[in-house]
C-alpha cells in the first residue's frame, strides 16, 4: 500500500490498494483505514488515528472521533458533533507521522452543551464547535502543559498547522516559555492537559483573521506583525506600540520591542479598548454586556466599572481616564474622576471613537453610514464631517485630528487641517485602529 502526505489545508492523505472492511473488535467499531474518498472532511484522519491504537480518552469525545471517523458524525440533542478538518490533519501527523499516543479530555462541547472555559466563544463550541481539543495525557505522560512530552508535542504542532491557531497552558511554562511561530498564540488555561486549537474558519466572519500594520512614514505599506484577532485597540507608551486583540473570547497583547509576541494577560471579552497614562497601560473590555478594566501595574486584575455597553473607545486627559461608551444606541461618557458615573452626551450611534487634543475631548460616532464628530467645548453638539463609514477610529498629532474610516472594506484617512477631505490608504480591513508615535501615524487592521 503506498500514500503520500500534503501538507497544505486542502490535502488529505491518499492511498492506493484495497480497503480494509469494517471489524467490530471489543466492541469498537473500526473503520477501514484508508477510506477512497471520504464522506467527511477529514473523515481519513479519524479512522488513520482511530485504528493506530494510540488514542484514548474520555467517553464522549471518542464517540466523536469514532463517529467521525466511521463518516456519520455523532449528534447529541439534536446537535451535530463536528470535527475540523485541519484541526484533524494536525492530529493526524502528531499520532500517525511522529508517533505520539495521545488521551482527549475534550472535543467538541457545542453539541454536548457544555459552557466550560471561554463558553460559547471556545473553539470547542463556535461556529458549531470541534475546532479544539484538550488532552489529558501525552506518550503515556499526565499532561501539565509545561512536561517535557507536553512541549516536544506541542512545538509540532505548531510548526504544522495551518494558521492561525493556538496552544493553552501559557502560564504553567511561565519559568521556561515556549517560543512558536507567528499565527500560533498562546493563553492561560488550567495546568491539568494541553488545549491546541485552529483558529481559522472562511466561511465565519466571528473568526479571527491576521492584522495589518500601516504606517505613514512608509506610504502606508501593510505588514502582519503575525498575530491574529477579531477586535484591535493600539496604544503607544514610552517608544513603543501595543497591539491588543481578541481571540476566542480572550484579550492578547503585542508589543513592538518583543518582536510582536503575542500574550494574554487572562482577561476575556467582546470588545477592546485601550490607554496608556503615567506610565501604566489600561485595557478596557466588554463581557456579557459590562465594562471592565485592567491596568498593567496590578496585574491585569479585571475589575467591572458598573458600566452596562455594546461598543466602547477609552482616552486619558489631564490625568483622567474618560470611557466612551455605546448602550441601546446611545453614547455616554464615564471619567475616573468622577466614580466613573455614566453620563449621556446626547448622540445616537452605531460606532464610537474618541481622542483628544489641546484640552478638548472629541467624540466620533457612526450614524446612519455617517461620520460626526461631538466636542466637549461645544457642548457636544454633533456636527456631521462629511465622511461616509461602517467603522471608525480617530486620533491627533501636531494639532491635527485624523478620523479613519472603512467603506467598501477600504481604509480611508481624513484630516480636520485639509476640510475632512477623505483619501483612500490603500489598505483593506473590516476592523481597524490608529495611533500615533514619534510624529508617525500607525493604522491597525484586521483583514
Amino acid at each position: 500500500m503506498t500514500f503520500m502526505l500534503g501538507r497544505g489545508p486542502r490535502r488529505r492523505w491518499r492511498f492506493a490498494g484495497a480497503l480494509l472492511s469494517g471489524v467490530l473488535v471489543a466492541g469498537v467499531t473500526f473503520v477501514g483505514s484508508a477510506p477512497a474518498q471520504a464522506a467527511l472532511p477529514g473523515q481519513d484522519y479519524a479512522a488513520r488515528m482511530v485504528n493506530s491504537g494510540r488514542v484514548t480518552g474520555n467517553a464522549e469525545p471518542m464517540a466523536q472521533l469514532r463517529a467521525w471517523a466511521n463518516g456519520a458524525p455523532r449528534v447529541v440533542g439534536g446537535r451535530t458533533c463536528n470535527v475540523n478538518a485541519v484541526l484533524l490533519q494536525a492530529l493526524d501527523y502528531l499520532v500517525i507521522t511522529k508517533g505520539h499516543s495521545i488521551a482527549i479530555s475534550s472535543l467538541n462541547r457545542y453539541c454536548t452543551g457544555e459552557t466550560l472555559g471561554a463558553g460559547a466563544a471556545s473553539s470547542h463550541n463556535r461556529d458549531g464547535g470541534g475546532y479544539a481539543i484538550d488532552l489529558y495525557r501525552i506518550d503515556g505522560v499526565t499532561s501539565t502543559g509545561a512536561t517535557a512530552q507536553d512541549r516536544v508535542l506541542i512545538q509540532q504542532f505548531a510548526s504544522f498547522i495551518t494558521k492561525p491557531a493556538r496552544v493553552g497552558q501559557s502560564q504553567c511554562r511561565a519559568s521556561s516559555p515556549l517560543a512558536l511561530p507567528a499565527g500560533v498564540s498562546q493563553f492561560p488555561d488550567t495546568c491539568n492537559h494541553v488545549h491546541l486549537d485552529y483558529q481559522g474558519n472562511l466561511t465565519s466572519t466571528s473568526s479571527p483573521r491576521p492584522v495589518y500594520e500601516a504606517a505613514s512614514n512608509n506610504s502606508w505599506i501593510n505588514l502582519p506583525p503575525g498575530m491574529y484577532g477579531t477586535k484591535i485597540s493600539a496604544i503607544s507608551m514610552d517608544g513603543v506600540k501595543y497591539i491588543y486583540t481578541i481571540n476566542d473570547g480572550l484579550v492578547y497583547e503585542a508589543a513592538s520591542n518583543n518582536g510582536w509576541t503575542n500574550l494574554s494577560p487572562g482577561i476575556s471579552g467582546s470588545e477592546v479598548s485601550a490607554l496608556a497614562m503615567n506610565g501604566v497601560k489600561y485595557i478596557y473590555t466588554i463581557n456579557n454586556g459590562q465594562v471592565y478594566e485592567a491596568a498593567s501595574n496590578n496585574g491585569w486584575m479585571n475589575q467591572p466599572v458598573g458600566i452596562a455597553a455594546t461598543d466602547i473607545s477609552v482616552i486619558a486627559m489631564n490625568g483622567v481616564k474618560y470611557i466612551y461608551t455605546i448602550n441601546n444606541g446611545q453614547v455616554y461618557e464615564a471619567a475616573s474622576n468622577n466614580g466613573w458615573m455614566n453620563q449621556p452626551v446626547g448622540i445616537a450611534a452605531t460606532d464610537v471613537s474618541a481622542t483628544s487634543m489641546n484640552g478638548v475631548k472629541y467624540v466620533y460616532t457612526l450614524h446612519g453610514g455617517q461620520v460626526y464628530e461631538a466636542a466637549s467645548n461645544n457642548s457636544w453638539i454633533n456636527q456631521p464631517a462629511g465622511i461616509q463609514g461602517t467603522a471608525v477610529a480617530a486620533t491627533s498629532m501636531n494639532g491635527v485630528k485624523y478620523i479613519y474610516t472603512l467603506h467598501g472594506g477600504q481604509v480611508y484617512e481624513a484630516a480636520s487641517n485639509n476640510s475632512w477631505i477623505n483619501q483612500p490608504a490603500g489598505i483593506q480591513g473590516t476592523v481597524l485602529s490608529a495611533t500615533v508615535m514619534n510624529n508617525v501615524k500607525y493604522i491597525y487592521t484586521i483583514n
